[in-house]
Protein backbone atom coordinates (compact mmCIF):
# COMPACT_ATOMS: atom_id res chain seq x y z
CA UNK A 1 0.00 0.00 0.00
CA UNK A 2 2.97 2.32 -0.47
CA UNK A 3 1.11 4.05 -3.29
CA UNK A 4 -1.57 5.08 -0.83
CA UNK A 5 0.96 6.59 1.56
CA UNK A 6 2.56 8.55 -1.24
CA UNK A 7 -0.79 9.67 -2.53
CA UNK A 8 -1.82 11.03 0.85
CA UNK A 9 1.18 13.36 0.90
CA UNK A 10 0.08 14.89 -2.38
CA UNK A 11 -3.45 15.69 -1.37
CA UNK A 12 -2.94 18.39 1.25
CA UNK A 13 -4.29 21.02 -1.12
CA UNK A 14 -7.47 19.15 -1.91
CA UNK A 15 -8.24 16.92 1.07
CA UNK A 16 -8.09 18.14 4.65
CA UNK A 17 -5.90 15.85 6.72
CA UNK A 18 -7.51 16.89 9.96
CA UNK A 19 -11.17 17.54 9.18
CA UNK A 20 -13.35 14.49 9.46
CA UNK A 21 -17.02 13.70 9.61
CA UNK A 22 -19.29 15.77 11.77
CA UNK A 23 -22.53 17.53 12.35
CA UNK A 24 -25.64 16.62 14.22
CA UNK A 25 -27.72 13.60 13.38
CA UNK A 26 -30.91 12.09 14.64
CA UNK A 27 -30.20 9.17 16.94
CA UNK A 28 -32.09 6.19 18.25
CA UNK A 29 -31.58 3.46 20.81
CA UNK A 30 -30.55 1.12 18.01
CA UNK A 31 -27.01 2.46 18.29
CA UNK A 32 -26.74 4.12 14.86
CA UNK A 33 -27.76 7.47 13.40
CA UNK A 34 -31.17 7.10 11.79
CA UNK A 35 -32.79 8.47 8.69
CA UNK A 36 -34.85 7.59 5.68
CA UNK A 37 -34.54 10.21 3.00
CA UNK A 38 -35.94 10.42 -0.47
CA UNK A 39 -34.36 8.94 -3.55
CA UNK A 40 -34.85 8.90 -7.28
CA UNK A 41 -34.51 6.13 -9.79
CA UNK A 42 -31.09 5.58 -11.33
CA UNK A 43 -29.45 2.75 -13.22
CA UNK A 44 -28.52 -0.26 -11.09
CA UNK A 45 -24.78 -0.21 -11.80
CA UNK A 46 -22.77 2.92 -12.53
CA UNK A 47 -19.09 3.63 -13.02
CA UNK A 48 -16.68 5.90 -14.81
CA UNK A 49 -14.63 4.48 -17.65
CA UNK A 50 -11.79 6.76 -18.81
CA UNK A 51 -8.48 5.20 -17.79
CA UNK A 52 -5.00 6.69 -17.41
CA UNK A 53 -1.77 5.69 -15.72
CA UNK A 54 -0.86 7.21 -12.36
CA UNK A 55 2.20 5.75 -10.68
CA UNK A 56 2.32 1.98 -10.81
CA UNK A 57 -1.39 1.38 -11.42
CA UNK A 58 -4.18 2.70 -13.61
CA UNK A 59 -6.70 5.13 -12.23
CA UNK A 60 -9.89 6.68 -13.52
CA UNK A 61 -9.10 10.29 -14.41
CA UNK A 62 -11.57 13.00 -13.45
CA UNK A 63 -11.27 16.73 -13.02
CA UNK A 64 -13.91 16.54 -10.31
CA UNK A 65 -14.01 13.14 -8.58
CA UNK A 66 -17.11 12.52 -6.51
CA UNK A 67 -14.87 11.69 -3.55
CA UNK A 68 -13.68 15.30 -3.57
CA UNK A 69 -17.20 16.73 -3.31
CA UNK A 70 -19.77 16.93 -0.50
CA UNK A 71 -22.56 17.60 -3.01
CA UNK A 72 -25.48 15.18 -3.14
CA UNK A 73 -25.60 15.78 -6.88
CA UNK A 74 -22.29 13.95 -7.25
CA UNK A 75 -23.60 10.82 -5.52
CA UNK A 76 -26.47 8.92 -7.17
CA UNK A 77 -29.57 7.92 -5.27
CA UNK A 78 -31.55 4.82 -6.16
CA UNK A 79 -34.98 3.41 -5.61
CA UNK A 80 -34.51 0.30 -3.47
CA UNK A 81 -34.40 -2.62 -5.87
CA UNK A 82 -35.60 -6.21 -5.80
CA UNK A 83 -34.05 -9.27 -7.41
CA UNK A 84 -34.66 -12.95 -8.04
CA UNK A 85 -35.88 -14.67 -4.87
CA UNK A 86 -33.29 -17.20 -3.66
CA UNK A 87 -34.90 -17.85 -0.27
CA UNK A 88 -36.02 -21.42 -0.90
CA UNK A 89 -32.83 -22.45 -2.68
CA UNK A 90 -30.51 -21.49 0.20
CA UNK A 91 -32.60 -23.12 2.94
CA UNK A 92 -33.15 -20.20 5.32
CA UNK A 93 -33.85 -21.03 8.98
CA UNK A 94 -34.51 -18.45 11.70
CA UNK A 95 -33.89 -18.83 15.45
CA UNK A 96 -34.78 -16.57 18.39
CA UNK A 97 -31.94 -14.95 20.32
CA UNK A 98 -34.29 -13.62 23.07
CA UNK A 99 -32.75 -10.14 22.70
CA UNK A 100 -31.82 -7.83 19.81
CA UNK A 101 -28.64 -9.05 18.03
CA UNK A 102 -26.21 -6.78 16.22
CA UNK A 103 -22.64 -7.96 15.52
CA UNK A 104 -22.22 -11.64 14.63
CA UNK A 105 -19.39 -14.10 14.03
CA UNK A 106 -18.85 -17.78 13.28
CA UNK A 107 -16.27 -19.81 15.18
CA UNK A 108 -13.29 -21.24 13.24
CA UNK A 109 -14.62 -24.79 13.69
CA UNK A 110 -18.01 -23.71 12.18
CA UNK A 111 -19.86 -25.28 15.13
CA UNK A 112 -21.02 -22.08 16.83
CA UNK A 113 -22.47 -18.67 16.00
CA UNK A 114 -22.11 -15.72 18.36
CA UNK A 115 -24.15 -12.52 18.41
CA UNK A 116 -23.71 -9.34 20.44
CA UNK A 117 -27.17 -8.55 21.83
CA UNK A 118 -28.82 -6.06 24.14
CA UNK A 119 -28.37 -8.57 27.00
CA UNK A 120 -24.88 -9.95 26.28
CA UNK A 121 -23.32 -12.39 23.84
CA UNK A 122 -25.76 -15.02 22.60
CA UNK A 123 -24.14 -18.38 21.84
CA UNK A 124 -25.92 -20.64 19.35
CA UNK A 125 -25.06 -24.17 18.25
CA UNK A 126 -24.78 -24.55 14.50
CA UNK A 127 -25.44 -27.64 12.45
CA UNK A 128 -25.74 -27.08 8.74
CA UNK A 129 -28.29 -24.32 8.24
CA UNK A 130 -29.82 -24.87 11.68
CA UNK A 131 -29.06 -22.69 14.71
CA UNK A 132 -30.09 -23.57 18.28
CA UNK A 133 -29.86 -21.04 21.10
CA UNK A 134 -27.57 -22.48 23.78
CA UNK A 135 -26.75 -19.81 26.37
CA UNK A 136 -25.96 -16.16 27.03
CA UNK A 137 -22.60 -14.83 28.21
CA UNK A 138 -23.20 -11.71 30.29
CA UNK A 139 -21.23 -8.69 29.12
CA UNK A 140 -23.82 -5.94 29.11
CA UNK A 141 -25.45 -4.53 25.97
CA UNK A 142 -23.22 -5.24 22.96
CA UNK A 143 -23.07 -4.00 19.37
CA UNK A 144 -19.83 -4.68 17.48
CA UNK A 145 -18.27 -8.15 17.59
CA UNK A 146 -14.86 -9.30 16.31
CA UNK A 147 -12.60 -12.35 16.51
CA UNK A 148 -8.82 -12.12 16.77
CA UNK A 149 -6.74 -13.53 13.91
CA UNK A 150 -5.58 -16.48 16.03
CA UNK A 151 -9.21 -17.40 16.77
CA UNK A 152 -8.91 -17.26 20.55
CA UNK A 153 -10.27 -13.87 21.63
CA UNK A 154 -13.62 -12.20 21.02
CA UNK A 155 -14.07 -8.43 21.37
CA UNK A 156 -17.49 -6.98 22.19
CA UNK A 157 -18.24 -3.28 21.87
CA UNK A 158 -20.19 -1.95 24.87
CA UNK A 159 -21.84 1.42 25.54
CA UNK A 160 -18.77 2.69 27.41
CA UNK A 161 -15.96 0.31 26.55
CA UNK A 162 -15.12 -3.15 25.27
CA UNK A 163 -15.06 -6.65 26.75
CA UNK A 164 -12.55 -9.32 25.76
CA UNK A 165 -13.79 -12.91 25.89
CA UNK A 166 -11.98 -16.24 25.81
CA UNK A 167 -13.68 -17.97 22.86
CA UNK A 168 -13.22 -21.54 24.13
CA UNK A 169 -14.72 -20.71 27.54
CA UNK A 170 -17.49 -18.66 25.95
CA UNK A 171 -18.83 -21.47 23.75
CA UNK A 172 -18.40 -24.02 26.56
CA UNK A 173 -20.19 -21.71 29.04
CA UNK A 174 -17.33 -22.03 31.51
CA UNK A 175 -16.34 -19.58 34.26
CA UNK A 176 -13.86 -16.92 33.22
CA UNK A 177 -15.28 -16.44 29.75
CA UNK A 178 -15.08 -12.66 30.18
CA UNK A 179 -11.35 -11.99 30.48
CA UNK A 180 -11.58 -8.25 31.07
CA UNK A 181 -13.61 -5.14 30.36
CA UNK A 182 -11.74 -2.02 29.28
CA UNK A 183 -13.28 1.40 29.63
CA UNK A 184 -12.91 3.96 26.85
CA UNK A 185 -13.01 7.71 27.23
CA UNK A 186 -16.04 7.64 24.99
CA UNK A 187 -19.27 6.93 26.84
CA UNK A 188 -21.99 7.35 24.22
CA UNK A 189 -21.83 3.93 22.59
CA UNK A 190 -19.64 1.79 20.35
CA UNK A 191 -20.83 0.42 17.04
CA UNK A 192 -18.02 -1.52 15.32
CA UNK A 193 -14.82 -3.20 16.52
CA UNK A 194 -11.82 -4.59 14.62
CA UNK A 195 -8.58 -6.24 15.71
CA UNK A 196 -5.27 -5.27 14.17
CA UNK A 197 -3.98 -8.04 11.92
CA UNK A 198 -1.53 -9.25 14.58
CA UNK A 199 -4.26 -9.22 17.25
CA UNK A 200 -2.27 -6.98 19.58
CA UNK A 201 -4.55 -3.96 19.26
CA UNK A 202 -8.24 -3.32 18.91
CA UNK A 203 -9.98 -0.44 17.16
CA UNK A 204 -13.38 0.62 18.50
CA UNK A 205 -15.72 2.98 16.65
CA UNK A 206 -17.13 5.43 19.21
CA UNK A 207 -20.21 6.39 17.29
CA UNK A 208 -21.13 9.68 18.96
CA UNK A 209 -17.80 10.55 20.59
CA UNK A 210 -16.07 11.68 17.39
CA UNK A 211 -13.32 9.10 17.65
CA UNK A 212 -11.96 5.60 17.23
CA UNK A 213 -10.53 4.14 20.42
CA UNK A 214 -7.22 2.24 20.24
CA UNK A 215 -6.97 -0.60 22.78
CA UNK A 216 -3.78 -2.45 23.79
CA UNK A 217 -5.14 -6.00 23.99
CA UNK A 218 -2.26 -7.54 25.98
CA UNK A 219 -2.10 -4.82 28.61
CA UNK A 220 -5.85 -4.18 28.70
CA UNK A 221 -5.59 -0.41 28.40
CA UNK A 222 -6.78 2.29 26.05
CA UNK A 223 -3.78 3.78 24.24
CA UNK A 224 -5.74 6.81 23.06
CA UNK A 225 -8.27 7.91 20.48
CA UNK A 226 -8.06 8.73 16.78
CA UNK A 227 -10.00 11.98 16.34
CA UNK A 228 -12.88 11.72 13.88
CA UNK A 229 -14.40 15.17 14.24
CA UNK A 230 -18.09 14.36 14.32
CA UNK A 231 -20.72 11.87 15.29
CA UNK A 232 -21.91 8.79 13.47
CA UNK A 233 -18.57 6.95 13.28
CA UNK A 234 -19.98 3.56 12.32
CA UNK A 235 -17.71 1.35 10.21
CA UNK A 236 -14.14 0.00 10.37
CA UNK A 237 -11.93 -2.15 8.16
CA UNK A 238 -8.25 -3.08 8.44
CA UNK A 239 -6.22 -3.65 5.27
CA UNK A 240 -4.94 -7.21 4.66
CA UNK A 241 -1.32 -6.11 5.19
CA UNK A 242 -2.31 -4.50 8.48
CA UNK A 243 -1.00 -1.03 7.64
CA UNK A 244 -4.25 0.87 7.07
CA UNK A 245 -7.44 1.39 9.02
CA UNK A 246 -10.47 2.68 7.09
CA UNK A 247 -13.09 4.55 9.13
CA UNK A 248 -16.56 5.39 7.82
CA UNK A 249 -18.79 8.10 9.24
CA UNK A 250 -22.18 9.19 8.04
CA UNK A 251 -21.97 12.96 7.84
CA UNK A 252 -19.16 15.22 6.60
CA UNK A 253 -18.47 18.59 8.19
CA UNK A 254 -18.61 20.17 4.75
CA UNK A 255 -22.20 19.10 4.19
CA UNK A 256 -24.64 21.94 4.98
CA UNK A 257 -26.65 21.43 8.14
CA UNK A 258 -29.31 20.48 8.82
CA UNK A 259 -29.53 17.92 6.00
CA UNK A 260 -32.49 18.41 3.64
CA UNK A 261 -33.79 14.94 4.42
CA UNK A 262 -32.69 12.30 6.88
CA UNK A 263 -29.84 10.20 5.49
CA UNK A 264 -29.64 12.48 2.46
CA UNK A 265 -26.23 13.78 3.45
CA UNK A 266 -22.69 13.01 2.33
CA UNK A 267 -20.35 11.10 4.62
CA UNK A 268 -16.63 10.43 4.62
CA UNK A 269 -14.03 7.70 4.82
CA UNK A 270 -10.90 8.43 6.87
CA UNK A 271 -7.63 6.60 6.17
CA UNK A 272 -5.43 5.90 9.20
CA UNK A 273 -1.82 4.72 9.46
CA UNK A 274 -2.06 1.74 11.84
CA UNK A 275 1.58 1.87 12.96
CA UNK A 276 1.12 5.48 14.01
CA UNK A 277 -2.30 4.83 15.52
CA UNK A 278 -0.95 2.37 18.09
CA UNK A 279 1.65 4.86 19.35
CA UNK A 280 0.27 8.30 18.47
CA UNK A 281 -3.46 8.02 17.65
CA UNK A 282 -4.03 11.75 17.28
CA UNK A 283 -1.33 12.00 14.59
CA UNK A 284 -2.24 8.92 12.59
CA UNK A 285 -4.69 10.29 9.99
CA UNK A 286 -3.40 10.13 6.41
CA UNK A 287 -6.36 11.71 4.67
CA UNK A 288 -10.06 11.58 3.92
CA UNK A 289 -12.47 11.37 1.02
CA UNK A 290 -16.21 11.80 0.61
CA UNK A 291 -18.05 8.54 0.15
CA UNK A 292 -21.72 8.98 -0.68
CA UNK A 293 -25.08 9.26 1.06
CA UNK A 294 -25.15 7.95 4.59
CA UNK A 295 -22.19 5.50 4.48
CA UNK A 296 -22.29 3.04 7.39
CA UNK A 297 -20.09 -0.05 6.86
CA UNK A 298 -16.93 -0.91 4.95
CA UNK A 299 -15.18 -4.15 3.94
CA UNK A 300 -11.97 -4.64 1.98
CA UNK A 301 -10.97 -7.24 -0.59
CA UNK A 302 -8.32 -9.83 0.27
CA UNK A 303 -5.79 -8.14 -2.00
CA UNK A 304 -6.42 -4.76 -0.35
CA UNK A 305 -7.30 -3.15 -3.68
CA UNK A 306 -11.04 -2.57 -3.34
CA UNK A 307 -13.17 -1.08 -0.59
CA UNK A 308 -16.90 -1.77 -0.50
CA UNK A 309 -19.08 0.70 1.42
CA UNK A 310 -22.80 0.45 2.16
CA UNK A 311 -24.60 3.72 1.39
CA UNK A 312 -27.72 3.64 3.48
CA UNK A 313 -29.05 6.88 2.00
CA UNK A 314 -28.63 5.66 -1.60
CA UNK A 315 -29.97 2.10 -1.19
CA UNK A 316 -26.67 1.05 -2.75
CA UNK A 317 -23.12 -0.14 -2.24
CA UNK A 318 -20.08 1.55 -3.77
CA UNK A 319 -16.74 0.01 -4.75
CA UNK A 320 -13.68 2.23 -4.27
CA UNK A 321 -10.12 1.91 -5.55
CA UNK A 322 -8.18 1.80 -2.26
CA UNK A 323 -4.82 2.54 -3.87
CA UNK A 324 -6.03 5.74 -5.54
CA UNK A 325 -8.52 6.83 -2.90
CA UNK A 326 -6.49 9.99 -2.25
CA UNK A 327 -4.64 10.38 -5.54
CA UNK A 328 -5.20 13.84 -7.08
CA UNK A 329 -6.97 13.66 -10.44
CA UNK A 330 -8.12 10.08 -9.93
CA UNK A 331 -11.71 9.11 -9.36
CA UNK A 332 -11.61 6.05 -7.08
CA UNK A 333 -15.27 5.16 -7.60
CA UNK A 334 -15.17 1.85 -9.48
CA UNK A 335 -18.87 1.01 -9.43
CA UNK A 336 -22.11 1.67 -7.60
CA UNK A 337 -24.71 -1.09 -7.30
CA UNK A 338 -28.33 -0.57 -6.26
CA UNK A 339 -29.52 -3.03 -3.60
CA UNK A 340 -32.45 -3.15 -1.16
CA UNK A 341 -33.70 -0.53 1.26
CA UNK A 342 -31.19 1.07 3.67
CA UNK A 343 -28.26 -1.39 3.44
CA UNK A 344 -25.99 -1.76 6.45
CA UNK A 345 -23.99 -4.98 6.94
CA UNK A 346 -21.55 -6.25 4.29
CA UNK A 347 -19.57 -9.45 3.90
CA UNK A 348 -17.38 -10.76 1.09
CA UNK A 349 -17.51 -14.52 0.57
CA UNK A 350 -16.27 -17.29 -1.74
CA UNK A 351 -12.75 -15.88 -1.72
CA UNK A 352 -14.04 -12.40 -2.52
CA UNK A 353 -16.09 -13.47 -5.54
CA UNK A 354 -19.38 -12.64 -3.88
CA UNK A 355 -20.70 -9.82 -1.68
CA UNK A 356 -23.63 -10.20 0.71
CA UNK A 357 -25.51 -7.05 1.76
CA UNK A 358 -28.01 -6.72 4.64
CA UNK A 359 -30.90 -4.47 3.57
CA UNK A 360 -32.30 -3.25 6.87
CA UNK A 361 -35.30 -1.28 5.55
CA UNK A 362 -35.11 0.12 9.06
CA UNK A 363 -36.90 3.40 8.47
CA UNK A 364 -40.08 2.02 6.93
CA UNK A 365 -43.18 1.24 8.98
CA UNK A 366 -43.84 -2.02 7.18
CA UNK A 367 -41.94 -5.15 8.16
CA UNK A 368 -41.73 -6.24 4.52
CA UNK A 369 -38.65 -6.09 2.32
CA UNK A 370 -36.09 -7.14 4.93
CA UNK A 371 -33.65 -8.93 2.68
CA UNK A 372 -30.10 -9.85 1.83
CA UNK A 373 -28.79 -9.00 -1.62
CA UNK A 374 -26.10 -11.15 -3.24
CA UNK A 375 -23.69 -9.53 -5.70
CA UNK A 376 -21.21 -11.04 -8.15
CA UNK A 377 -18.11 -8.93 -7.52
CA UNK A 378 -16.52 -9.40 -10.95
CA UNK A 379 -19.73 -8.42 -12.72
CA UNK A 380 -20.17 -5.42 -10.45
CA UNK A 381 -16.66 -4.14 -11.15
CA UNK A 382 -17.25 -4.74 -14.87
CA UNK A 383 -20.45 -2.68 -14.59
CA UNK A 384 -22.63 -5.52 -15.86
CA UNK A 385 -26.38 -5.62 -15.37
CA UNK A 386 -25.98 -9.18 -14.03
CA UNK A 387 -24.10 -7.98 -10.93
CA UNK A 388 -27.06 -8.61 -8.60
CA UNK A 389 -27.64 -12.35 -8.52
CA UNK A 390 -30.63 -12.45 -6.18
CA UNK A 391 -32.04 -11.76 -2.76
CA UNK A 392 -33.16 -13.70 0.32
CA UNK A 393 -35.92 -12.77 2.76
CA UNK A 394 -34.89 -12.86 6.43
CA UNK A 395 -36.09 -11.29 9.71
CA UNK A 396 -36.92 -7.74 10.73
CA UNK A 397 -34.00 -5.28 10.38
CA UNK A 398 -31.17 -7.55 9.14
CA UNK A 399 -28.06 -5.84 10.44
CA UNK A 400 -24.72 -7.69 10.37
CA UNK A 401 -23.46 -10.73 8.44
CA UNK A 402 -20.91 -13.49 9.03
CA UNK A 403 -19.88 -16.14 6.51
CA UNK A 404 -17.62 -19.16 6.20
CA UNK A 405 -17.34 -22.03 3.74
CA UNK A 406 -20.39 -23.68 5.32
CA UNK A 407 -22.80 -20.79 4.92
CA UNK A 408 -24.02 -17.45 6.24
CA UNK A 409 -25.67 -16.05 9.36
CA UNK A 410 -27.32 -12.65 9.74
CA UNK A 411 -28.59 -10.81 12.81
CA UNK A 412 -32.23 -9.67 12.67
CA UNK A 413 -32.16 -6.77 15.11
CA UNK A 414 -35.85 -5.92 15.49
CA UNK A 415 -37.21 -9.46 15.37
CA UNK A 416 -34.63 -10.60 17.97
CA UNK A 417 -33.47 -13.51 15.89
CA UNK A 418 -30.74 -14.84 13.63
CA UNK A 419 -31.15 -16.41 10.21
CA UNK A 420 -28.82 -19.05 8.76
CA UNK A 421 -28.54 -20.27 5.20
CA UNK A 422 -26.29 -21.82 2.59
CA UNK A 423 -24.39 -19.43 0.33
CA UNK A 424 -25.56 -19.07 -3.26
CA UNK A 425 -23.00 -19.26 -6.02
CA UNK A 426 -21.53 -15.79 -6.58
Amino acid sequence: MSDLRAASLLTASVVSLLAACGGASTTSRSGEATGAGSSHTASSVTSTTTQASTGSAACTVSKHPATMSPSLDDWPAFTASTAADLTSSVGVTTTSTTDSPAGVLLTPDSHWALAATSAGVAVLKRQGNALTFDHMTTTGPGFGLALSSDGTTVAVGLPDGVSLLDLAKTVADRPGAVVTTIATKGTQGTIDVRFSRDGQFLFVALEYDNAVSVIDVKNHVEVGEIPIAGRSVTGLAVSPDGTRLYVVCELANEFPLPPPATDQNVGKITIVDVNKAITNPTGSILGQAFVGRGPVRVVISDDGATLWVSLRGSHAVVALDAVHLLTPGCDPVLATVAVGASPIGLRLFAGGKGLAVANSNRFEKTSANRTLTFIDVADALARKSTAVRGQVTVGDFPREIATDTDGLVVSNYKSQSMSAMALPAP
